[in-house]
């Protein structure tokens, strides 16, 4: 399987995201990863990867705000049926992931799901038709 990780660039230095990556890849996956560095790198990413031949999943790793924007640009970009979305959970609350039963403690379980678990469709939103997932709020 050859899979996308788009990465916060907060978590790019940590152990455990390290370690899943390795491990993913001695199970003889590809795992490229992408790492932001500032505002809109993830969309960007995402969109890239959509695009991108033999692609099998994209990943979103960090919190719901790099959930929320990997999948809205994913679904924007309008991705080729069988590719597929994943969850690394990086974030403090995660709470995408703990809705989705995704484990949050274990990182390198977290990434393996996406390699060992069919797909499962979830709904999206649209609000002004701009998309989003788990939640939308607004302020002053």
């Amino acid at each position: 399987m050859r899979l996308r990780l788009i990465l916060h660039g907060k978590a790019a230095r940590e152990a455990k995201v390290r370690t899943a990556v390795e491990a993913v890849r001695a199970d003889g996956h590809e795992v490229e990863v992408c790492v932001t560095f500032e505002a809109g790198d993830a969309a960007r990413f995402a969109r890239d990867a959509v695009a991108s031949p033999g692609l099998d999943a994209i990943v979103a790793g960090g919190g719901d705000g790099t959930v929320n924007e990997v999948f809205a640009a994913t679904f924007l970009a309008d991705p080729p049926p069988g590719l597929s979305l994943g969850v690394l959970p990086l974030g403090t609350a995660n709470d995408f992931a703990h809705s989705a039963g995704i484990p949050v403690e274990d990182a390198t379980a977290a990434l393996r799901l996406v390699t060992t678990t069919p797909a499962v469709p979830i709904d999206i939103g649209l609000l002004n038709g701009r998309p989003f997932v788990n939640v939308v709020s607004g302020g002053f």
